[in-house]
């Protein structure tokens, strides 16, 4: 008889560090050998700060960068295309989202000039994945009055133009705190 729990599990060694606080709604990209974090919220705040995980030494490190980076926020989404790290969305500090998409070269360990979307709403607890070459797709969220979405946006990462989605019939319910994930041409959620 086969035990469920010797085949299908990997036993992991809980790592801890003071090096990064405790945190939940923070968004983690993979970036060749290490999970990049980025934000969240802690007991008392929300951080600002990247850290990362690398896989093989099992070492966390905080990135210190002097390029102007994000103001602290959580509930955001980021993605990962090429070496640029994309994040979008989230509650600040004071309860306020904004609608800049923030880009942070991944190479240089630098955060890049942001990019103001006024055609998208702002929105915290949505969806951001990659779509079609060159593109991010964001799904639904909400925003810091209560409004909830269910609107699709393409945003093209060679102009930052954005493109509202008309979907076919049934229009997804408008959601939030949601998951997603694109397979070619398809965005699951």
């Amino acid at each position: 008889m086969m035990r469920f729990e010797q085949h299908f599990f990997n036993p992991y060694k809980i790592l801890q560090s003071e090096q990064i606080k405790p945190r939940y709604f923070h968004t983690t990209i993979f970036y060749k050998q290490s999970l990049v974090i980025f934000g969240g919220k802690g007991t008392k705040n929300s951080f600002n700060a990247i850290h990362t995980f690398n896989t093989k030494t099992k070492k966390w490190n905080e990135v210190k960068t002097s390029t102007e980076k994000p103001t602290p926020r959580y509930g955001h989404a980021a993605v990962k295309n090429n070496h640029t790290m994309y994040v979008f969305g989230g509650h600040n500090q004071d309860y306020s989202c904004d609608n800049y998409l923030y880009l942070f070269d991944l190479i240089e360990c630098k955060w890049l000039p942001k990019v103001h979307l006024p055609s998208t709403p702002a929105r915290y607890h949505h969806t951001m994945n990659e779509g079609p070459t060159g593109t991010l797709i964001i799904f639904g969220g909400k925003n810091e009055h209560g409004e909830i979405f269910n609107d699709v946006r393409l945003i093209n990462l060679y102009d930052f133009s954005v493109q509202l989605i008309i979907t076919g019939e049934p229009i997804p319910r408008p959601r939030y705190g949601h998951v997603a994930d694109t397979t070619y041409t398809f965005l699951t959620m």
